[in-house]
């Protein structure tokens, strides 16, 4: 440039001088010219060769592309990617290398970075001829000359698919973790190592304690005293800190409101976020402990929150359904080993026991992504028949889409169910049926919520007439001490058997029962169930044959007055009369043996008298039998003494 000025000023010399000083100056001004040129020309080529050169020999695919996407240079890697080489590359565009969906979203990368006016980065995503999905990030700058007119694009990438994949693969092992940590019917948190601070929990826990999710996050089991026995707790930690887990550790829990809980205790040190966390899983066995020594035995075996469910849990494909992952519980659930279940497509249809029914779940789950708690049976590989609570949730990922399905065996509560409801159809014949009045009345406000036929006929009022009503609305009780009596049983021993009690009906009369009462509970709330047996004409015969006896014991009374009259009369007859007649026949016999000579005769009259004796005896005899003077006069001790007396006498 300088030597263009010296010639510039060579110019303006000649000038002066005419044509020829000119002609000589353009000469030599194209031969300076000339050499200029050449020497930038190589210049320029050295440049371009030194930017090829640092392009080629960048690890990461580089390319530069004009304003309108023609590309003016890239390095080997880029060539590889394409399948090509550097040479039949360059002067081609993005949608004369990939198909338009992705070329468009190369051109919109480039669009951006024109924008920003500044070097851009993000992820685009690349399907290789093969078919292979890869990943790239790239970088995008905007390139201007000197007076800032935009010339081109540079961009640089780099593949990332290696941790991409495994981003995905995290995040799909992420999301199974909180899919199960919410699924598990039993209770789970998250705590931290150092003070047991709770960062986290689900739904069953909140269910089991008693509190709600705030109360729990942010306090320890100090603060919520969870914990019913300390050195319990002790322990349990001593082994997770060992160990670095804790399988079916047994303890008591203190809920919410102050209830004792046993459960089976699992824990685990697991890392999240990097940071240390403690997982514990506890199952309730406060009243199903026997029964469940099995399952125990069995969840001690589980070592991830998968495993750590009691529930038999199942992570299929989508697509063709084939097993993934399964854990102990299902294999138990199936009545199996692990190596007899066969790990194949549209394996559920192989444990369903109702054709089609596989079909329905995987559509509904297609539809809806959630299946929650349906009834269904399953066949194990023994034949037997298991009735399971089923539910399912459609988990979709980048590279594929799974369904966990949870199976809960409910066989024994279904069984359980059937007894009751059995049983609930036997209570009801037998409360329909009854001859005596059946009521069933809230405990708390005594309000009747159900009777039978009997208890119409008894009180006299429909059916309707009762309903919601109390028997002190009514006035059925006649005397309210037997009611104060009645209900104080009740509430003291639950129970009352056989209380006569007099009832009042509809039309006023009384009536006599025999009341028997129990309390139950029906959802949680008391009730009494009460029998009221009618015994008012059983009473009414007991009163009147009462009636009958105490007329009869007044005539009987009267008879032995009676009696008593007649003997003392008989008795007075006897000894007034027939005995003054017989004591002057003697002594009318004795004068006439005394006045007589005839000494046949004097036997005779002897004889006479001594029969007329003997007879006056046995009449005065009868007549002390028959009422003894004692009996009058002193009384019915001595007129008892003197009998025994006289007995004794003539033993």
């Amino acid at each position: 440039m300088d030597r263009l000025r010296e010639f510039l000023s060579l110019h303006e010399l000649c000038t002066s001088d005419g044509l020829l000083p000119l002609l000589i100056f353009a000469c030599i001004l194209v031969v300076i010219l000339l050499a200029f040129f050449r020497r930038h020309s190589n210049e320029i080529e050295w440049y371009r060769n030194y930017t090829q050169t640092l392009i080629d020999m960048h690890p990461d695919m580089v390319w530069l592309k004009d304003c309108d996407g023609v590309v003016l240079a890239c390095n080997a890697p880029l060539a590889s990617l394409y399948s090509m080489s550097v040479r039949d590359i360059i002067g081609k565009t993005d949608f004369d290398l990939v198909d338009s969906e992705i070329a468009d979203a190369f051109r919109e990368g480039d669009r951006k970075a024109i924008e920003a006016g500044l070097p851009t980065r993000r992820e685009e995503k690349f399907v290789t001829k093969s078919g292979e999905c890869q990943f790239f990030e790239t970088i995008k700058s905007p390139m201007y000359d000197k007076k800032g007119k935009l010339i081109g694009i540079l961009g640089m990438a780099r593949n990332v698919t290696a941790t991409r994949q495994a981003e995905i693969a995290l995040q799909s092992s992420e999301q199974l973790f909180s899919t199960a940590f919410k699924l598990s019917p039993g209770p789970m948190a998250i705590s931290l190592p150092e003070d047991g601070t709770i960062i986290d929990v689900n739904e069953a826990f909140v269910r089991v304690s008693g509190y709600n999710r705030d109360e729990l996050i942010g306090r320890n089991r100090k603060q919520l005293q969870s914990w019913d026995d300390n050195a319990q707790f002790v322990e349990c930690y001593r082994q997770l800190k060992t160990q670095g887990f804790v399988r079916d550790f047994e303890a008591s829990f203190r809920k919410r409101n102050g209830e004792i809980a046993l459960g089976l205790v699992s824990a685990q040190l697991v890392d999240i976020d990097s940071q240390e966390r403690i997982l514990w899983f506890t199952r309730d066995i406060t009243e199903q402990r026997q029964a469940e020594n099995a399952l125990r035995n069995s969840q001690r075996k589980y070592s991830t929150v998968f495993h750590l469910s009691p529930n038999a849990l199942l992570l299929t494909l989508e697509t063709d359904g084939r097993p993934v992952e399964i854990n102990a519980a299902f294999v138990n659930l199936c009545e199996a080993d692990c190596h007899e279940l066969e790990w194949k497509a549209d394996f559920l249809s192989t444990i369903f026991a109702t054709p089609g029914i596989t079909r329905d779940y995987s559509e509904h789950l297609r539809r809806k992504g959630l299946l929650l708690n349906t009834e269904a049976d399953i066949l194990t590989m023994r034949g037997a028949r298991r009735t399971c609570q089923v539910s399912a949730k459609r988990i979709a990922t980048d590279d594929a889409s799974h369904i966990l399905w949870s199976f809960q065996d409910v066989t024994e509560t279904k069984r359980a169910e059937n007894a009751l409801r059995v049983s609930e159809v036997k209570f009801s014949a037998a409360f329909r049926a009854s001859p005596d009045a059946v009521v069933i009345t809230r405990t708390g406000d005594g309000r009747i919520i159900d009777l039978n036929d009997g208890m119409v006929r008894l009180s006299g009022f429909q059916r309707d007439e009762l309903i919601g009503q109390s028997p002190l609305q009514l006035n059925f009780w006649v005397n309210l001490s037997e009611q104060e009596a009645f209900i104080a049983g009740v509430r003291e021993h639950g129970r009352v058997r056989d209380q006569e009690v007099n009832l009042r009906a509809k039309d006023g009369s009384i009536q006599f029962v025999l009341m028997s009462a129990e309390v139950f509970s029906i959802d949680g709330e008391l009730h009494t169930l009460s029998v009221i047996h009618d015994i008012t004409q059983r009473r009414l015969a007991e009163i009147e044959l009462k009636n009958a006896n105490s007329r009869l014991s007044v005539l009987s009374a009267r008879l032995l007055e009676a009696q008593e009259a007649e003997r003392r009369n008989l008795a007075r007859e006897l000894h007034d009369e027939i005995g003054q007649s017989l004591t002057a026949q003697k002594m009318a016999l004795e004068g006439l043996g005394i006045r007589s000579g005839d000494p046949r005769l004097h036997d005779q009259i002897e004889n006479i008298t001594e029969i007329t004796d003997r007879i006056l005896n046995q009449v005065r005899q009868i007549s002390l039998d028959l009422r003894p003077p004692q009996l009058d006069d002193l009384g019915l001790v001595a007129a008892i003494r003197w009998n025994v007396s006289q007995q004794s006498a003539i033993a």
